[in-house]
């Protein structure tokens, strides 16, 4: 629904072949399946659907479970434990990655890790702009590298403008990681009081805030999937009969 939402982040071919393939599943499925109530919310805004044809099934956190994690990253990516700040982004608009070179140029004494498809010439606080010296672009990075690099950072950072559901942070999360993510619908619908909150839109707060011990936040986010999951799957299995 980001095409619909945020028009701007895509070219006017891009954003004319989502609607038209949006629309035209939104009109031929029989059933329609979602990841958050605010996806499906997201649906009913922009297409006439009937709400009873749309489950809420959230993404699941055990495939990280799988993975063994790299413990080689650090030494690698020459980061000290507990000592920096993560994201994992890509090019994508409305991952907001100019929240993190920002409030990285506010904070020069501490360093961010920022890995993935971004590069210098996009991480800039500004136009014209240096990347500050406390970033440390670290390109792609494994999956078992990525489980180590969010395990060992002080916190987890998601500034994203828009999400269906925001699958990093859990994973983060589900690597002992505290998160700090966007002060969006979304976001407190998936993460409910496992997350810290900031405003992507404004670059003069601080992300250093206070946690409680990881297991505790993996355990609440457990209870509050559970909710989030109560929506009685029949309501699938009927669709799919029709």
């Amino acid at each position: 629904m980001k095409v619909n939402a945020f028009p701007q982040f895509f070219s006017g071919a891009s954003a004319l072949w989502y609607k038209l393939l949006f629309f035209n599943a939104t009109k031929r499925a029989p059933a329609l399946i979602t990841v958050s109530n605010f996806s499906k919310t997201e649906i009913l805004r922009y297409y006439r659907v009937e709400e009873a044809s749309i489950a809420v099934i959230p993404n699941a956190w055990q495939h990280f479970e799988a993975i063994g994690a790299d413990e080689r990253a650090l030494e690698k990516y020459q980061l000290t434990p507990g000592e920096y700040y993560f994201a994992l982004s890509s090019l994508e608009p409305n991952k907001n990655v100019t929240w993190v070179a920002e409030v990285a140029a506010r904070h020069p004494e501490t360093v961010f890790g920022v890995a993935g498809s971004v590069n210098a010439a996009v991480f800039k606080a500004g136009p014209g702009a240096r990347v500050a010296e406390n970033v440390k672009l670290l390109g792609y990075v494994s999956d078992g590298e990525a489980k180590t690099l969010m395990r060992e950072c002080k916190a987890f950072l998601f500034p994203t403008f828009y999400e269906g559901f925001g699958l990093p942070p859990l994973e983060a999360l589900s690597a002992g990681a505290r998160i700090v993510v966007s002060d969006t619908p979304c976001m407190h619908e998936v993460f409910g009081d496992t997350a810290a909150y900031i405003d992507p839109y404004r670059y003069d707060v601080s992300p250093f805030l206070g946690g409680t011990p990881r297991w505790h936040r993996i355990l609440r986010w457990k209870v509050h999937l559970g909710l989030l999951m109560a929506e009685p799957h029949a309501l699938l299995r009927d669709s799919l009969r029709r």
